[in-house]
């Protein structure tokens, strides 16, 4: 509705650009997003929930490089990487053994 009252002559629409295949490729991926997440809520665990969201932030740091060509600078990187190596440790890792044994220290 904002868009409709503020719009002045010559702006461009609303859609405009829409028509790009990377666009569409990026809406498609971002609507996948929330379906992901409602599995993950469905069939995974608390800490698995937890670590969705930054993973998903992390891929799309890398995909909006390649699909758009958006530079990568050391920060994202090093953000992206940080969760990635984080996330892959937490779960290839076994736990200690006192937890497995039903202590906890």
């Amino acid at each position: 509705l904002s868009y409709i009252v503020s719009k002045r002559h010559g702006d461009k629409p609303f859609f405009y650009g829409y028509n790009n295949l990377n666009v569409i490729v990026l809406l498609f991926l971002n609507s996948t997003v929330g379906i992901t997440i409602s599995m993950v809520y469905k069939y995974g665990d608390a800490v698995l929930k937890t670590l969705s969201q930054p993973v998903v932030s992390a891929v799309l740091v890398f995909l909006s490089n390649i699909l758009f060509g958006v530079p990568l600078d050391i920060v994202k990187l090093s953000g992206a990487g940080t969760v990635i190596l984080s996330t892959m440790l937490y779960l290839k890792l076994p736990p200690p053994r006192s937890l497995r044994r039903g202590r906890k220290s």
